[in-house]
Parts: C-alpha cells; sequence; structure tokens
C-alpha cells in the first residue's frame, strides 16, 4: 500500500489520487512507513506554486492530513506528522480552506453507496478524528470554529448500511457527526463564556458571530 501512495504522491500531475482508504489496512501502517509518505507529500507540494498552483500544491498535503486522519492515533502515532502537514498548510495559508475540503470530500464518500462499508466508515472516522483534532484550536481561531458549526448546520446522519457495519460497531462511533461537532460547538461557546440554548440541533453560532 505504502509504494501505491507514495507513486500516487508523485505523480500528481497525471494521476488523481485514489483516497478511499480503508481503516482495517491504515493501522497496520507503521511509523517509518506514514513518516515516507509525509515526507513525499511534502516534497512533492513544494515542487509547485501557490497560489497560481493552488490544486498542485495542495492535494499531496491534503490527500495525506486525510489518510493519517483515518486510521487510530490512541498510541499518538501520527500527531507530529499531522503537525507537519498542518503547519506546511498554514504557512500556505490554506489550513481551514483544506479543513472543509476534507470534510466535504468524507461526505461524498460516506453517502456513496458504490463503495464498501469498511471504506465509507474509514470516512466517518476521518471527520471524527479531524474534529477531535481541531476542537481545541478553534477556540484561538474563529475560522477553524466556522469549520465545525458548518458540519453541524449540515445535520449528517450515517447510512444506515454504514451503522450497521461490524467496523462502526466495533469503534463506537457517533451516528451523526454533526452532533459531534454541535457538541463542540457548545463547549466553543462555554470556552468563549457565551450563552446559547443547549437544546439546539444544530450550531449555536449559525445566525450570530463566532
Amino acid at each position: 500500500m505504502i509504494k501505491i501512495i507514495l507513486f500516487l504522491l508523485l505523480n500528481l500531475t497525471q494521476i488523481a489520487l485514489a483516497s478511499n482508504y480503508d481503516y482495517n489496512k491504515l493501522r497496520f501502517m507503521e511509523y517509518n512507513e506514514l513518516r515516507q509518505i509525509k515526507n513525499s507529500a511534502v516534497n512533492a507540494s513544494r515542487r509547485f506554486q501557490y497560489p497560481r498552483q493552488a490544486e498542485q500544491t495542495l492535494k499531496p498535503l491534503r490527500e495525506t492530513l486525510t489518510m493519517l486522519l483515518s486510521r487510530p492515533n490512541d498510541d499518538n502515532l501520527v500527531t507530529d506528522l499531522m503537525t507537519d502537514i498542518e503547519s506546511e498548510l498554514e504557512t500556505l495559508g490554506a489550513y481551514e480552506l483544506t479543513l472543509q475540503t476534507i470534510i466535504d470530500e468524507r461526505i461524498a464518500v460516506i453517502n456513496n453507496r458504490s463503495l464498501k462499508p469498511d471504506v465509507r466508515t474509514t470516512a466517518a472516522v476521518c471527520i471524527n478524528n479531524l474534529l477531535l483534532e481541531i476542537k481545541p484550536k478553534s477556540v484561538k481561531n474563529p475560522n477553524i470554529a466556522k469549520v465545525i458549526c458548518k458540519l453541524a448546520d449540515k445535520k449528517l446522519i450515517l447510512p444506515k448500511d454504514v451503522q450497521a457495519s461490524s467496523m462502526f460497531k466495533s469503534l463506537y462511533l457517533e451516528k451523526s457527526p454533526s452532533k459531534v461537532a454541535q457538541k463542540i460547538m457548545l463547549w466553543y461557546a462555554q470556552q468563549k463564556n457565551i450563552k446559547v440554548s443547549s437544546q439546539t440541533k444544530s450550531c449555536p453560532f449559525s445566525k450570530r458571530a463566532i
């Protein structure tokens, strides 16, 4: 798998990177493999000029961040790798844009019934891990908070066949990524000492400034 990913990262000008990741395969990848992919992504991105060649610059970083977020991180194995990718994106001024794109792409995967349930469940894992990753950052960055708020307002509920998958059940995922986002925004309000209704079923900041 690592050879395929590296090949695609290094040939992004000719090939669209396939990003339908499978949690069950990613979780067995070792740190050195992941580090090699991360380094290749950074090198591939730096071959282009941003913003003139925006997609070529961002795609290897976005795809690698998606991959890292699509695996477990109980051992903090990929934390520093994600930090490196995030630093590259922040330097380019494209971090929040990339977060939104990852969410939109993973939602498309979740809703694609032609894909295997494990692949679609992995997309849900990615969104869940992304939310946990950016939650503390949202307090100091309103643009990140807006990304979370937008997901809360989508009222996304995972399809029943995804919820029925053995992988979904084993990971104890929330049936609604939007509900996770909504809870984060309620936490955000507490951190900012802003009074909002705890009964809201979407983002409490949909009609007010963040």
